[in-house]
């Protein structure tokens, strides 16, 4: 049987390093995470939370909140025998965007 080269992330995104990359993009603004929840609309504890890494983060959750930010979340889906982009769509930054289907984009090999 072949070991996995990265178990950690064979079945869920690492809390805690996305975690503290939530809270590095909230520094470089100089923001606090009350500050950077009211940006976001969400609760100060949903900061705390995402940023502690201590439950699941919902992509709407988390476009809306970097949305707000400035920032913008892309996802991309890649074969890991090919190394293909299979395809990527950015994640709603509003509940308007939200509603609209996702933009998805074919990449050729590179």
């Amino acid at each position: 049987m072949q070991r996995d080269p990265i178990p950690e992330l064979r079945t869920s995104v690492d809390r805690r390093a996305l975690g503290g990359l939530l809270r590095h993009a909230r520094e470089r603004l100089g923001l606090s995470q009350i500050g950077a929840a009211t940006l976001a609309d969400v609760r100060p504890e949903t900061v705390r939370r995402l940023e502690q890494g201590v439950s699941d983060v919902r992509f709407g959750t988390l476009g809306k909140y970097l949305g707000a930010l400035g920032y913008q979340v892309e996802l991309t889906i890649q074969d890991n025998s090919s190394n293909e982009v299979v395809g990527s769509l950015r994640v709603a930054a509003s509940d308007e965007d939200e509603a609209s289907p996702p933009q998805s984009t074919k990449k050729d090999d590179r």
